[in-house]
């Protein structure tokens, strides 16, 4: 995670917030906690617009859908640690959250849809 975070290749500068490496460990790691957790992600994203809310929320819910499920302590100390990075790592967007400036993705185009061409009007 800490790779992903600080990539050797890029001579450890910024890279991303570690959500998507996380997804991938606890797939390796914790199958339906982390089917679960992707659950939540997808459904904070459709209720909000937000990546970073999905993110966070399924970031949070992940130790605790660990521990659901049944997954050993190393797991869930692993889920609960890679939580609190994702969480740590997202300040800045948690910022714009609260001031109202975080990036929404809208998934309609501008303008109602597709246009048929002139020529079959």
């Amino acid at each position: 995670m800490a790779g992903h975070w600080r990539p050797l290749f890029m001579r450890f500068g910024r890279g991303g917030k570690t959500v998507a490496t996380t997804g991938g460990v606890a797939l390796a790691l914790a199958i339906l906690p982390a089917l679960a957790s992707a659950g939540v992600w997808i459904v904070l994203f459709l209720a909000t617009r937000y990546a970073s809310v999905a993110s966070l929320g399924a970031a949070a819910s992940l130790p605790a859908l660990a521990l659901l499920f049944g997954a050993s302590w190393p797991v869930i100390a692993f889920t609960l640690g890679a939580a609190v990075a994702i969480v740590v790592l997202h300040r800045s967007n948690i910022a714009r959250l609260f001031a109202g400036t975080e990036h929404r993705i809208e998934l309609r185009r501008p303008g109602g849809g597709l246009r048929r061409p002139a020529a079959s009007r």
